[in-house]
């Protein structure tokens, strides 16, 4: 089941106010408006759940251009797999030039991914006196804003919702209001600058404690999204609550929800999990080089490698990267049987040298390794057994996986 929009600045006055160094990107929020609206469009009933979704590319829309933007639902027994595809025309049109069969590629991105249901979750009301005596500290909305702007994310008028921010101790209430400049908000299940502004939220948890002028954090994947019903006219409410696991510092695990005046709820997040990164990483995703997307086979001369007898029989450390110890000592024994050391490298959180055979290391800082390099010395050789054998069944099994594989 497919279902296609054509995303400009035209057909959506609105994406124009949400750029990145000046480029109109179109944020993760506005995919999950989108299958919200797929949603209400397949579902017999207006409430329905996501589930595991994750914003692997960003979009970017030219100024002057469009994008054909499709939704693809795919049934899985009661539930349905979704994906936000894009296809850029001009693109095609190029390397269609540039192709030496003739043959037309499908130039295409994924922006969001996921799995979409009904929902058995009860609409509850929310306490909001209960937030308000927690939440104490009130601090202008002007400084999320400014705080985003300074790290070249330029918001404009149509994603600015948040009206007031009181903080509390790992949680914030938002007040929100719609912007004068959106007309159309009725027109969505959600509004695409609603929910992003609900995610902005979380820029003021990171106001207290942020020490970096360039990083902020970025939504990387959703593990549960839950809409009720579409707001009522009038101002709504936002409250946003860091995750109680423990979070390392570049990671942000958070819980929102978004409520009326009466205390209904109108949608709930479980689990958004954002990512630091500087607007320089997120433009070099937007910025496709077609001279990189091309190779022919060129081969070049070079000199036969030296196959002296003596390097085969050279022994040495080996590390071993390795889940379990029954597979590191698998390898150890053949590593041994030719007279090589085995070192097993373990993942955990920080850097230990558990025995004379055995180091522990956080795949997600690079300085450990540079560690685990210079405590041994006349490495042979690696072997990266981190990946075998994973299968991945959810938003954060996939993390650990990227971790253990892409970190390293």
């Amino acid at each position: 089941m497919f279902f296609e929009s054509h995303f400009s600045t035209t057909n959506l006055p609105f994406l124009a106010d949400h750029r990145i160094y000046e480029k109109v990107v179109v944020p993760g929020a506005s995919h999950i408006s989108l299958l919200l609206a797929a949603a209400s469009l397949t579902l017999p009933t207006t409430a329905c759940q996501l589930e595991d979704i994750l914003f692997p590319q960003a979009l970017a829309i030219p100024d002057q251009g469009s994008r054909t933007v499709q939704v693809a639902l795919t049934p899985q027994d009661s539930s349905y797999s979704c994906q936000v595809i894009s296809f850029d025309d001009s693109l095609e049109s190029h390397t269609h030039k540039l192709s030496n069969n003739g043959n037309q590629a499908d130039f295409w991105a994924v922006h969001a991914t996921g799995k979409l249901a009904l929902t058995k979750a009860e609409q509850s009301l929310i306490a909001l006196e209960e937030i308000q005596d927690r939440c104490l500290t009130k601090i202008d909305n002007t400084e999320v804003y400014q705080y985003i702007w300074d790290r070249q994310i330029q918001l404009g008028q149509s994603f600015r919702w948040i009206e007031q921010v009181w903080l509390g101790e790992g949680e914030v209430l938002c007040q929100m209001k719609v912007p004068q400049t959106v007309w159309d908000a009725t027109k969505y299940q959600l509004h695409p600058a609603l929910i992003d502004s609900c995610f902005q939220s979380i820029v003021a948890l990171d106001l207290s404690q942020s020490d970096d002028n360039n990083e902020t954090f970025v939504p990387f994947s959703v593990e549960k999204f839950i809409f009720y019903k579409r707001p009522q006219p009038g101002l709504l409410w936002c409250f946003t609550r860091a995750s109680q696991d423990k979070q390392a510092k570049e990671r942000l695990k958070a819980d929102i929800q978004l409520f009326d005046q009466d205390g209904q709820l109108v949608a709930q997040v479980s689990g958004l999990q954002a990512r630091k990164a500087n607007p320089e990483t997120l433009l070099m995703t937007l910025e496709p080089d077609l001279s990189d997307w091309f190779y022919e086979i060129n081969w070049q001369t070079q000199p036969l490698p030296s196959t002296s007898p003596s390097n085969g029989n050279e022994t040495g450390n080996w590390l071993v990267f390795a889940l379990t110890s029954k597979l590191a000592e698998l390898i150890g024994k053949e590593l041994a049987q030719k007279g090589h050391n085995c070192i097993w490298v373990s993942p955990g959180s920080e850097y230990q040298q558990l025995d004379a055979q055995h180091y522990q290391i956080n795949p997600t800082v690079a300085k450990q390794f540079q560690q685990l390099l210079q405590d041994n010395a006349e490495i042979k050789g690696i072997v990266h057994l981190w990946g075998v054998n994973e299968t991945i069944e959810s938003v954060n099994e996939l993390q650990t996986t990227q971790e253990l594989g892409c970190a390293t």
